[in-house]
């Protein structure tokens, strides 16, 4: 009887593991997808769903695992928004489809919005009701993030051991 071929060999080569190719395949072609099809909340929610992984996958399930990925590995100064406010963000949109978690409500933390437009587009980034940010712009910010992300396992390779056991536990369309 032949073993069943491990998930991850379709992912290595003399390069490396290539972990951008992975959650391409796992995340963003389903979020790209939606994004095309211009069912824009529900492809938020799936990237706000992968960020939750790929902390996940790096740091486990600790707090603030979700700010500490993105503090390591994404600027989103280019936004002018902090992994705080995308915390919320976060919280938000995938428990309740609004943009008003509990700390928005009260006062903690402002308010995150986005738009679709071109990314040379010009917006207003802060009003009263919080700040705007380009979905496209955090689409991206989270691309090059994750290629940081990818880079750092290829240098620490002692890293990939305990990848491989979390992403075990993933389930996925590409595993399944």
């Amino acid at each position: 009887i032949d073993k069943p071929k491990e998930w991850y060999v379709d992912y290595i080569d003399d390069k490396g593991f290539h972990f951008d190719n992975l959650i391409n395949d796992d995340f963003f072609e389903a979020i790209r997808i939606l994004f095309n099809a211009k069912q824009y909340v529900s492809s938020m929610k799936l990237l706000m769903i992968c960020v939750d992984t790929v902390s996940y996958l790096e740091f486990g399930d600790i707090p603030k695992n979700f700010q500490n990925w993105l503090d390591t590995y994404v600027d989103l100064t280019i936004l002018d928004i902090t992994s705080d406010e995308l915390w919320e963000f976060r919280n938000s949109v995938l428990h309740m489809t609004n943009l008003d978690s509990r700390k928005v409500q009260s006062g903690k933390v402002k308010r995150l919005m986005f738009y679709v437009a071109h990314p040379t587009s010009k917006y207003v980034k802060e009003t009263d009701e919080g700040k705007i940010f380009n979905f496209k712009d955090l689409l991206d910010a989270l691309s090059l993030g994750i290629s940081k992300w990818a880079l750092s396992y290829n240098i620490q390779k002692e890293k990939f051991e305990t990848f491989l056991t979390r992403y075990d536990r993933i389930i996925s369309d590409k595993i399944m």
